[in-house]
C-alpha cells in the first residue's frame, strides 16, 4: 500500500511552553474542584474547560471563545433566567449581528495581538527594571589557546568589577563574579 510509519517530536519550544502554562491552569482548576474526590476529574473536566475559554485573558482582554468564534458566549445561567439580554433578543437582529461579528474578527484578532505585544513588552520592561549588566571583562588579558579559554589555566576574569575590585578572583581557570557572586574555584585560588 506504501504506507511508511514515521515518528516525529514536536519541535517547537515556544508552543511547548505555552502547552505547559494552559495544562498548568487546567490542572490547578480540577484540583481546586476535586478536593477528595481524584477519581471524578472526568466528570469535572469540562466544567474546568469552559472556564478556562470563557475567561478573558490579561494579556489580550479577550476569551479564548470570542478569538474562535468571533462573539461572547451566553453562559448557561443567562439561557435559564430572564435578563437583558435575553429579553431583547430579536431573531433578525441577532443574526446580524452574527454576522457583523464574524466580518470583524480579524479586526479584533490584530487588536489582540497588539495587545498581547503591549502586554509582553510591560513585562519586559518590569523584568529589565531588577537586571543589572554585569559584562565580562579580563583581568590579565590572558591568551586564549585552552579549551577552558584560558593559556595554561592561568588568567581570571571579573565581571563588570571597577580597577581594584578583584577580590576574590583568583588563577588557574576561576571565573569569578565581583564579591564571589556565581563563583567557580578551583583548588588553589
Amino acid at each position: 500500500m506504501g504506507i511508511r510509519n514515521g515518528y516525529s517530536t514536536p519541535s517547537y519550544p515556544q508552543g511547548n511552553g505555552q502547552a505547559e502554562a494552559t495544562n498548568k491552569v487546567i490542572l490547578a482548576g480540577l484540583k481546586k474542584r476535586l478536593d477528595d474526590a481524584k477519581g471524578g476529574w472526568v466528570e469535572e473536566l469540562p466544567h474546568v474547560l469552559w472556564a478556562y475559554r470563557t475567561t478573558p485573558r490579561r494579556s489580550t482582554g479577550e476569551t479564548p471563545f470570542s478569538m474562535t468564534y468571533g462573539m461572547e458566549v451566553i453562559i448557561p445561567l443567562e439561557s435559564g433566567f430572564p435578563t437583558l439580554k435575553s429579553d431583547q433578543y430579536d431573531e433578525a437582529s441577532n443574526h446580524e449581528r452574527m454576522y457583523d461579528c464574524l466580518n470583524t474578527i480579524e479586526e479584533r484578532r490584530e487588536v489582540a495581538n497588539v495587545k498581547m505585544g503591549s502586554y509582553q513588552q510591560k513585562l519586559k520592561q518590569t523584568y529589565d527594571k531588577g537586571v543589572r549588566s554585569r559584562p565580562l571583562v579580563p583581568a590579565n588579558s590572558p591568551s586564549v589557546t585552552s579549551s577552558t579559554g584560558l593559556a595554561g589555566g592561568e588568567g581570571s576574569f571579573v565581571t563588570g568589577a571597577s580597577e581594584g575590585t578583584e577580590a576574590g578572583v583568583g588563577t588557574s581557570g576561576s571565573f569569578v563574579g565581583v564579591g564571589g557572586v556565581g563563583a567557580k574555584r578551583n583548588a588553589g585560588g
